[in-house]
This record gives C-alpha cells, sequence and structure tokens, in this order.
C-alpha cells in the first residue's frame, strides 16, 4: 500500500496501514493511545503490589499506559489511593 511519504507495511488483519517505528510517549499522549508497559517497570509493579492496594496498583497501571513513569503514576496513586495492605 502506498502512502503520502512512502511506503507502510499493512495490517492483514485489518489492512490498514502501519508504521514501522513503535509511537513515542509523546505521540502517544496526543493521541491518547495505550502504551505497553517495560519489563523493567512490569518487575517493579509485581514487587511493589506486595505492599499497596489493587485500587492502588489499578490507578498505576492506568497511569503508565498514558505515558506517565512509575514514580509519576506512584505520586498520582498515593494522592488518590493511600491505602497499604495490612499485614
Amino acid at each position: 500500500m502506498k502512502v503520502k511519504g512512502g511506503v507502510k507495511n499493512v495490517n492483514k488483519e485489518t489492512g490498514k496501514a502501519t508504521s514501522k517505528k513503535p509511537m513515542s510517549k509523546e505521540n502517544a499522549k496526543k493521541q491518547k493511545v495505550a502504551i505497553a508497559i517495560s519489563e523493567k517497570d512490569s518487575d517493579k509493579m509485581k514487587e511493589h503490589s506486595k505492599h499497596h492496594t489493587s485500587k492502588h496498583m489499578k490507578i498505576m497501571r492506568e497511569e503508565m499506559k498514558k505515558g506517565k513513569s512509575f514514580k509519576q503514576a506512584h505520586d498520582k496513586a498515593m494522592k488518590e489511593e493511600p491505602g497499604k495492605k495490612k499485614k
């Protein structure tokens, strides 16, 4: 499929053109597209979940998918859901 500016890959399922490069965080924020959480952050989240409630973790996941860093997501989650798991 030829597209203005060059040839693009075509998704076999949808038939739509796709770019070869992954989307940058800035572009994802503009287009409100979810960003995959990196393996490193995923490992951090697993360890972090031992100390925080599921609601806190859900808020963090949503923020990180929007492109926020682990710390930024944690800070927002602490404002909304400061609860820690009881031992």
